[in-house]
């Protein structure tokens, strides 16, 4: 998955490393996460609320 990648590729980074969990939307790209769900029926979009 994509978005695992880059969360490691940030956890490598020299600095500080902040303790505790991020919830999913913070640790993952919402359309990576949304679009590896079609698999299993799952189906999204974002609609104008205009």
């Amino acid at each position: 998955m994509h978005g695992l990648r880059e969360l490691a590729q940030q956890r490598m980074r020299p600095g500080p490393v902040h303790p505790g969990v991020l919830a999913p939307s913070q640790a993952f790209p919402a359309e990576d996460f949304l679009s590896g769900l079609a698999p299993y029926g799952v189906r999204w979009s974002v609609e104008d609320p205009g």
